[in-house]
């Protein structure tokens, strides 16, 4: 996995996850208020990116129903 331990990759994608949501909620916040929050916004879209890519890294050996 990259060359990183599975534990170190769990946490990293754990952490950009972490990050996407709690951006995401802010920027909720933003929307009812009337704000406009282009630089978290972007934040959001890349770590929300950044989960999904990193999820395929992880092994598996059949798909789950």
């Amino acid at each position: 996995m990259l060359g990183v331990s599975p534990a170190t990759y769990t946490f990293l994608h754990a952490l950009i996850s972490l990050i996407a949501i709690g951006s995401g909620l802010i920027i909720m916040f933003g929307f009812l208020i009337g704000r406009n929050l282009n630089a978290l916004t972007s934040i959001f879209r890349i770590t929300t990116v950044l989960t999904s890519v990193t999820g395929f890294g992880f092994p598996f050996d059949h798909l789950l129903p």
